[in-house]
C-alpha cells in the first residue's frame, strides 16, 4: 500500500492539473475549487481498484483512498493548510468528522492524506487555508449510482415505456388473431 501511495504521490506531483480531464482548463475542471483569487485542485485515488484513475467527485469502493489538494497558486504555496474527511448528516448538511489533520505548512502546495471509507454515502473532503481562513469543500459520493447516469435512466424510461406498450399491444392482438 505505501508504494501505490508513492506512486500516487509523484503522479500528482508531476501531472499538470490542467490535463487530468482530458485536457479541460482549470476553469472548466470539476476538481477545481476557488480560494478568493486562488485554486485549488482536488484529486482522490484508488490505487487497489484503478492504478490510473482519478477522483473528484465520485469513489467507486468504499475502501482505502488517497486524497491530494493542489493549491495551484504559487503564492499559496508554503501555507499553513488543515484538511479532512467529514460524513453528510442524513439532511444534507455537515455531519461527523472522520478525519482530522491539523493545520501545517506545504511548501510543495500539496495537502495529501490517506483515509479509509467505512462504507457507501455522501461524504466531503475539507481543506482549510490558514491566511484569510477560507474553508474549501469537495463534495464526495462514495459506492453510490452516479448522478451521470440520471439522464440516462429517464431516457430509457421515456424510450422504453412507450415501445413495451407498442409491442405488449402487437403481441396481444397478433395472439388474439391466432386464436
Amino acid at each position: 500500500m505505501l508504494r501505490a501511495a508513492f506512486l500516487c504521490l509523484v503522479l500528482a506531483l508531476g501531472a499538470s492539473p490542467a490535463f487530468s480531464h482530458g485536457g479541460a482548463g482549470m476553469d472548466d475542471d470539476p476538481c477545481v475549487r476557488r480560494a478568493g483569487l486562488y485554486l485549488i485542485h482536488f484529486a482522490a485515488y484508488q490505487p487497489q481498484v484503478d492504478p490510473i484513475g482519478e477522483y473528484c467527485d465520485e469513489i467507486p469502493r468504499a475502501e482505502n483512498a488517497i486524497f491530494v489538494f493542489d493549491l495551484v497558486d504559487r503564492e499559496r504555496r508554503g501555507e499553513f493548510a488543515a484538511s479532512g474527511i467529514e460524513r453528510l448528516g442524513g439532511d444534507g448538511e455537515g455531519g461527523e468528522t472522520l478525519l482530522s489533520i491539523p493545520a501545517q505548512q506545504y511548501p510543495t502546495g500539496v495537502v495529501n492524506a490517506e483515509f479509509r471509507f467505512d462504507g457507501p454515502g455522501e461524504y466531503t473532503a475539507v481543506v482549510t487555508l490558514q491566511e484569510p481562513e477560507r474553508i474549501i469543500r469537495f463534495p464526495l459520493r462514495v459506492q453510490m449510482l452516479s448522478r451521470k447516469w440520471v439522464p440516462l435512466a429517464g431516457l430509457a424510461l421515456i424510450v422504453g415505456v412507450p415501445l413495451g406498450f407498442f409491442a405488449y399491444t402487437r403481441l396481444r392482438r397478433a395472439v388474439e388473431e391466432g386464436v
